[in-house]
C-alpha cells in the first residue's frame, strides 16, 4: 500500500478486509490463548472496549477475531454456555469441532441433492446442464464420502489420508 492510501494516525481504516481498532484489540488478546483459558463477555468487553453481548458491535468484533486467529496463529475459541465464556480449545475439543462441521456439510449437502432432485434438466440451456452436472457430482461425492457407511469403511483402512483428486476424478469418468 503506499503512503497516500494509509488512513491518518489514529484512524480506522474502514475499506473491506481490514479490521478496525475493536476486532484488532480482540485478535492482540486471543492469538496469546493456550488451551484452557478463558474470557468472559465483562472481560472481553474490557479489553476491546465495547459491549460483547450478542446483537452488538463488540460481539461482531470478537468473531471475526476469533476466525482471524484460527487462520493466522492457529489458536481455537469458541462459545461455552456452561461456563458463559469463550474458551481456548485443546486438541480433543479442536477435534469435536471438527466433526460437527463435518455433520453440518453433510446435512447441507443433502438438503442440496433433495433440491437438485427435483429440477426438470431438459429445461436448462445446455451451459446449465453442465453447472448441474458438476454441482451434482460433486455433492454427491460430499455426501457419499460423509456419510456413516463410508465413515465405517473408513475405520477399516489402517491410516486414512486426504484423497487424491486426480484418482476421484478418474473413478467418475
Amino acid at each position: 500500500m503506499n503512503d497516500e492510501a494509509k488512513p491518518a494516525e489514529g484512524v480506522v481504516d474502514s475499506r473491506p478486509g481490514v479490521m478496525g481498532i475493536h476486532a484488532t484489540r480482540a485478535v492482540e488478546f486471543l492469538k496469546h490463548g493456550k488451551p484452557g483459558d478463558t474470557v468472559t463477555r465483562e472481560r472481553m468487553a474490557d479489553i476491546i472496549g465495547r459491549s460483547c453481548k450478542p446483537q452488538e458491535q463488540g460481539y461482531g468484533n470478537v468473531l471475526s477475531a476469533i476466525n482471524r486467529v484460527e487462520v493466522d496463529f492457529r489458536v481455537v475459541w469458541r462459545w461455552v454456555r456452561s461456563i458463559a465464556a469463550w474458551k481456548c480449545l485443546d486438541d480433543s475439543e479442536r477435534l469435536g469441532v471438527t466433526k460437527d462441521a463435518k455433520r453440518g456439510a453433510v446435512k447441507k449437502v443433502r438438503r442440496g441433492m433433495r433440491v437438485a432432485g427435483t429440477i426438470d434438466v431438459a429445461s436448462l440451456s445446455d451451459e446449465e446442464k453442465k453447472e448441474y452436472g458438476m454441482v451434482v457430482a460433486a455433492s454427491g461425492v460430499m455426501a457419499l464420502c460423509g456419510g456413516s457407511g463410508f465413515v465405517k469403511r473408513l475405520e477399516q483402512v489402517d491410516k486414512p489420508k486426504e484423497p487424491d483428486m486426480g484418482r476421484l476424478i478418474e473413478l467418475m469418468r
